[in-house]
């Protein structure tokens, strides 16, 4: 920074925040979920604190948050990238991480938690960009993959569960 005088000034700003897009929200209860870039921030809206901010993906942007039924777990996917999480209300860390990143071969168009069935229970639903309906059971780590031989359009899965 210059003066008039000619003295110069050093200053350094330093950012506090992260400046990017919000990509997606989340409210749950006095909770809500900010995803950021890369990372999901929890701030307790009535208390109008920040209570926790998590790097969720190394490389992808969070698009969407899914909480299942129970609110006891949240899913957060983007890109081709899917991570889950315990919502830990009564610690000091409120989420912790249930599984690694894991990525899909296809983008994701859409995820959903399946609760309508007790044998689906820890379950959930992704349709990815070319036509790929996938189901995974976190109890027992199957796996069921449903490709469309069509080239139709599979809509998200917010009209279906």
């Amino acid at each position: 920074m210059k003066f008039q005088t000619g003295e110069s000034l050093a200053c350094n700003f330093q950012r506090r925040n992260l400046c990017t897009h919000i990509k997606a929200l989340k409210a749950l209860e006095n909770f809500l979920f900010v995803a950021e870039s890369n990372q999901i921030l929890l701030f307790n809206w009535k208390e109008k604190s920040l209570l926790q901010k998590e790097i969720v993906f190394q490389s992808n942007s969070v698009h969407g948050i899914r909480i299942d039924v129970s609110q006891n777990k949240v899913l957060f996917f983007g890109g081709k990238s899917i991570r889950i999480y315990s919502i830990n209300f009564y610690s000091d860390k409120w989420l912790i991480s249930i599984t690694e990143e894991f990525n899909l071969d296809d983008w994701i168009h859409d995820i959903q938690w399946i609760a309508q069935e007790p044998n689906v229970e820890n379950s959930f639903a992704a349709i990815s960009a070319h036509n790929c309906f996938t189901i995974w059971n976190l109890e027992n780590g199957k796996t069921d993959v449903f490709q469309s031989s069509e080239n139709c359009i599979l809509y998200p899965l917010k009209n279906i569960y």
